[in-house]
């Protein structure tokens, strides 16, 4: 996909490596050598691990895995034996010779790497690149000091736009697809039940795989092809309206850009105190909910679930709610069975991802997002995505009415 790119980057490589990794006494010598993606794609069809007209398959990562074996296991002389193998597939063709084999660099080279390829476990690593270190130059009574803390970088949105169509009443959010980028589950999402049913006769016919790799016609006798489809996105139920069409739909729920969140928790201007949705910011209530994490902490009689904490504010908060809405620990229910009964004497405000509270300077708060306030064994939604309320605040013991 990036031939060009990925062709440069191993030649400078390779000039870097053998600036290191060179023969004093022959300095003639090459000792570094860099292969090309034709040429490991030649070795796997030879060795077995690829069959001579099979799609590299990149289902996984596997595959990188495999082509890393493949390339260490390429010398000078296994270059030299393809030359004589090519020419003695040419006399096969021809009718000339039995078919020759190539030497694999052990008798069960295929087994083993293909045995490799079920067994590996790939970990994907997704750090959360948000949260940064920064530092900046501030003056303090008359002198500059630098200044360091934390700071938040990170896309405010994801790059898909999703479009917006009303079935049945309900708006559904819908992204175009291309069939080669599909996966077997997409099928059913697809809008339009022709279409549908057109590409569901073609997997029929010749499978998942090559259906999405072929051609597949809307009106043969015309020669017109479906190439993207429409496809219901489930998951997307909230999105983002970043900004507005040049040229708006009559219907106000096609005029917006419509897009998911991204790596941003939250985004305000605010004088006070803002109460979001981290763990962090539990600790801004006087006297802390402490909700039971590890494997054991719900079954311990002496795990404190109450702490003390700043007393900025008299909340407590039940942060990444709907992560957490149907997680189990120690056998037992993490919201009904344990976050309610602790809720008996104590309100408890459970906070979606992206909902926060400000507090101003007058003490008054109000939240933003969507919300649940869970209060003797009891839970109610008290605020949804893209509306605010206030919350009346009450004696230190009872945090809000």
């Amino acid at each position: 996909r990036q031939g060009a790119g990925i062709g440069l980057i191993s030649k400078y490589a390779a000039l870097y490596l053998k600036s290191y990794f060179h023969d004093t006494l022959h300095p003639d010598r090459r000792q570094v050598f860099s292969i090309k993606g034709t040429v490991t794609s030649e070795f796997r069809k030879m060795w077995g691990i690829q069959d001579e007209y099979e799609k590299k398959s990149r289902d996984s990562h596997t595959h990188h895995c495999l082509d890393a074996i493949v390339i260490a296991c390429i010398g000078k002389n296994e270059f030299n034996m393809m030359g004589k193998y090519h020419r003695d597939m040419f006399d096969f063709s021809e009718g000339n010779g039995p078919k020759p084999q190539f030497k694999k660099p052990w008798p069960t080279f295929t087994q083993d790497l293909k045995q490799i390829s079920e067994e590996l476990l790939v970990v994907h690593d997704t750090p959360d690149n948000m949260p940064k270190k920064a530092s900046r130059m501030i003056e303090v009574n008359g002198r500059k000091v630098v200044a360091r803390g934390d700071c938040a970088r990170g896309s405010l949105h994801q790059d898909t736009y999703y479009g917006a169509i009303e079935r049945d009443g309900d708006i559904k959010y819908v992204v175009r697809k291309s069939l080669s980028s599909m996966k077997e589950s997409d099928v059913e999402n697809i809008v339009d039940d022709v279409v549908k049913a057109k590409v569901k006769q073609a997997i029929a016919e010749k499978g998942f795989k090559d259906a999405m790799a072929g051609d597949i016609y809307m009106n043969e006798a015309k020669g017109i092809l479906i190439k993207k489809v429409r496809c219901y996105t489930p998951s997307v139920t909230q999105p983002l309206d970043i900004r507005r069409h040049r040229d708006a739909s009559r219907k106000d729920y096609k005029q917006p850009y419509h897009v998911m969140n991204d790596e941003n928790y939250m985004m305000a201007i605010y004088q006070g105190i803002v109460i979001a949705y981290s763990a962090g910011s539990m600790n801004c209530a006087e006297l802390v909910y402490a909700s039971p994490e590890a494997d054991g902490e719900a079954l311990d009689p002496n795990y404190k679930r109450f702490i003390p904490g700043l007393g900025l504010t008299n909340v407590n908060i039940f942060p990444h709610f709907e992560a957490l809405r149907e997680d189990w620990l120690d056998g037992m229910r993490v919201v009904e069975d344990i976050v309610f009964q602790d809720s008996f004497h104590h309100e408890i405000i459970a906070m979606n991802n992206g909902t926060f509270i400000v507090v101003d300077e007058n003490g008054k708060h109000t939240l933003f997002g969507e919300a649940y306030r869970i209060k003797d064994g009891r839970m109610e939604q008290i605020c949804q995505n893209g509306e605010s309320v206030m919350l009346e605040m009450c004696q230190k013991s009872r945090p809000y009415c």
